[in-house]
């Protein structure tokens, strides 16, 4: 069974992804998910930085571009959905200057990702072991409620 972060709202990842390590330094600064040395329309553009008051917590917006879709030009391709959630996986180690590549990963797609809506990406660490370090991440809709005036998930 795949474990997923609790949700954040869409002005909590906006402020987070202010405080994204990744705009100062980025070891990979070309990276198609995280890297801030991409033009507008090229690349995933998720900056996921820590969120105020979740201690190894991250979360950044992602509105996928046209370049993300699949065939039938509404939806975002799978292997895009896991890249989108690659990153925000390791970004809550990463604060320190530390290094990390994937080594394996799960993924459970629930409901397709749609060009041009915005999303909320959260990610969280979930353990370490010796040099292995284990986190989770999920896609989460921003949706507007109107009748609390802020966004809700």
């Amino acid at each position: 069974m795949i474990e997923w972060p609790l949700p954040v709202t869409l002005d909590e990842a906006r402020a987070a992804e202010k405080r994204y390590v990744g705009h100062h330094h980025h070891t990979f600064p070309t990276c198609s998910a995280c890297g801030t040395g991409r033009d507008e329309d090229d690349g995933l553009r998720i900056f996921p930085g820590p969120v105020e008051g979740r201690p190894g917590t991250v979360a950044g917006t992602w509105t996928p571009s046209r370049s993300t879709v699949d065939e039938g030009g509404a939806t975002v391709t799978v292997p895009i959905m896991w890249a989108a959630v690659d990153c925000p996986s390791a970004w809550p180690f990463l604060e320190d200057g530390t290094v990390a590549l994937l080594g394996r990963m799960a993924v459970d797609v629930g409901r397709p990702v749609m060009v041009g809506d915005t999303y909320v990406v959260v990610g969280e660490a979930a353990g370490q072991d010796g040099r292995k370090l284990f986190g989770r991440a999920a896609i989460f809709v921003a949706i507007f409620d109107a009748t609390r005036g802020r966004p809700a998930l």
